[in-house]
């Protein structure tokens, strides 16, 4: 969920800036904080129990991680910078003080926690299917 900068800074948030190659957090981190990419590149990623890499992109704009911040669980993935980037983070406590003042964008976060859960959802179904299956669905989506 992209979330106003200017809610963020009255949070207590801080603009960090990393340069390419430089790892925002680590798989098996504690979560401490808010993540939303202002402007670069970066990628998260994780290794599946066999050993296969998986990784998607962050656009600008974007948070990342957000979903687990409700979680009293360490970091499943890795954020490292692809090319130099700006990204404002907001402590974990600033972050949920924010949503009880500001309740809309409580509500909203909670569309886009939505809005991700289907998208994954339809993903494992997409993988569990057969190349044809697949294929029909996807012909559907057109």
């Amino acid at each position: 969920m992209i979330i106003e900068e200017k809610f963020l800074y009255s949070a207590g948030a801080e603009l960090i800036q990393y340069r390419s190659g430089d790892m925002i957090f680590q798989e098996g981190e504690i979560l401490v904080y808010y993540h939303q990419l202002i402007q670069g590149k970066l990628k998260l990623c994780c290794h599946s129990k066999g050993g296969t890499l998986y990784q998607s992109s962050v656009s600008e704009g974007q948070s990342f991680g957000d979903a687990l911040l409700f979680f009293d669980k360490p970091y499943p993935v890795t954020a490292f910078a692809v090319e130099a980037c700006d990204v404002i983070r907001l402590c974990k406590y600033n972050f949920f003080s924010m949503l009880e003042v500001y309740p809309q964008l409580y509500n909203g976060l909670c569309k886009e926690l939505a809005r991700h859960c289907y998208k994954q959802y339809e993903r494992a179904e997409m993988d569990s299917e057969n190349s044809a299956q697949r294929f029909m669905k996807l012909f559907d989506c057109l």
